[in-house]
């Protein structure tokens, strides 16, 4: 693990144990037989997490007859194995109490009278170096995204392998929810945030756009350097998540970045200026807040769903109304992959997709990252069948979102451009020698298409 990481699991874990009502739960115990070196006897084991804590401490007792030669401690902190070591002897008297308080073993053990490590000061937020993409982040993101419960998504990826074997081989998904979950959380963000617009010239404080069937509220507002690190700083950060985004001629994409950069991001705010925020509503969930640098915008997801009505702002003329435009291809999928809000009328008409359909919705985008995946790397190796695979994509992409696509070939040949330049990446002349054949494919694809529609 990095040493700025740790440091800062150190520190948040010690802010932990401090807490004054540290209680755990009722020990998980149980047996096993161990060998080692012509010794055997039995290990005692008791596990416990520590309540609406991320932490979970396990002792394990080795016992040599009736006498315990080792004792084993593994603490375990957001995912984080921080302490995993065996001590001699019974050093936390087991055999005569038979019990383990793991509350007073953490205080005697970290409180803050120990020599606990200390994060950098340039590095202390939890926010700035947790990693987004592992699994309990990627979860956590796509809840907020969709409104499903980690059950119900599981439901859905369950779904989804339980059919692979009647799937053509390109349309199949790997046994691996966490890069399923990263898919349908990479494409939702970049679409909510095209949506909304972002890093587009703002006309008023408060805008209002509607896209793929949702309505979307973009405040803009003024808030203090000091305010914005606070923001990401605290123990239980309100923004967390923060990913970099520009515009590619006139389309937003998101820009590769270090964790490192955040963190030199963060410190470049001066404390007692105002910058400018954006916050960006969802349907009237509170869903992301936007900080910018430069001509790029660090987007933040917001821990708290707050309600727009609930900070003052007018809602988008579409939300909570039944007259929007039904939302098709991959909108289709936002739509039957978000709830609808507590706070919308009982009057409103939203359906509830049956399992069958819902599962539909997310093959569908399924099918289309894997005919880009499998465009792009035709691109990279030059492959023989290069031409089949852009003719795939071009179909594919265009039938996920008519709405959009529809009598606009520009549209349409901006996404394909845009796949095929991370495909080739710096190589300008392959990129220049593709960008006509994606152009003739497109106008003999709307010729064939237009005259039907």
């Amino acid at each position: 693990m990095d040493t700025a990481i740790l440091n800062v699991l150190v520190r948040k874990f010690v802010q932990m144990v401090d807490l004054p009502k540290l209680q755990a739960d009722y020990p998980e115990q149980f047996q096993k037989h161990w060998e080692n070196q012509g010794q055997s006897g039995t290990v005692h084991i008791c596990r416990c997490q520590i309540i609406d804590q991320p932490c979970e401490v396990t002792f394990s007792f080795f016992f040599s007859g009736e006498e315990v030669i080792q004792t084993g401690i593994h603490i375990r902190f957001r995912d984080e194995v921080l302490l995993n070591e065996v001590r001699k002897g019974d050093t936390l008297n087991y055999r005569a109490t038979r019990r383990v308080d793991p509350v007073s073993f953490l205080k005697a053990e970290y409180g803050t009278r120990k020599d606990a490590l200390d994060a950098p000061a340039d590095t202390e937020s939890f926010a700035l170096v947790t990693d987004d993409d592992s699994e309990p982040e990627v979860f956590r993101a796509v809840q907020q995204l969709t409104g499903y419960t980690q059950d119900e998504l599981r439901e859905i990826w369950q779904g989804l392998l339980d059919t692979n074997d009647q799937r053509p081989g390109l349309d199949r998904v790997g046994p691996i929810i966490k890069t399923w979950l990263k898919k349908v959380r990479d494409r939702l963000d970049m679409q909510y945030l095209r949506d909304a617009e972002v890093l587009q010239p703002r006309m008023s404080e408060v805008n209002h756009f509607t896209g793929h069937g949702r309505a979307y509220t973009v405040v803009t507002r003024r808030m203090r350097g000091s305010a914005i690190r606070q923001m990401v700083d605290s123990s239980e950060p309100a923004w967390w998540g923060g990913g970099f985004y520009t515009l590619r001629g006139d389309e937003l994409v998101r820009m590769p970045r270090e964790q490192k950069d955040r963190v030199l991001f963060l410190k470049s705010f001066d404390p007692s200026l105002d910058c400018p925020v954006e916050d960006i509503f969802v349907d009237n969930r509170h869903i992301y807040s936007v900080v910018f640098v430069g001509e790029e915008a660090l987007v933040w997801r917001t821990r708290d769903q707050v309600t727009a009505e609930k900070m003052g702002v007018p809602l988008a003329p579409m939300a909570g109304a039944g007259g929007a435009r039904p939302a098709r291809g991959l909108g289709k999928l936002v739509s039957k992959l978000t709830r609808k809000p507590a706070e919308e009328p009982l009057g409103t008409e939203i359906v509830e997709p049956q399992e069958e359909a819902r599962e539909a919705a997310v093959t569908e985008t399924f099918v289309l990252g894997r005919a880009e995946k499998a465009y792009m790397e035709a691109l990279r190796a030059k492959a023989a069948d290069l031409g089949d695979r852009r003719i795939e994509y071009i179909k594919l992409l265009y039938k996920s979102d008519p709405w959009r696509f529809g009598g606009r070939p520009e549209e349409l040949s901006l996404e394909m451009q845009s796949a095929a330049g991370r495909a080739v990446g710096q190589d300008a002349a392959r990129m220049a020698r593709e960008k006509p054949l994606i152009e003739a494919h497109i106008t003999i694809f709307y010729s064939e298409v237009q005259p039907a529609s």
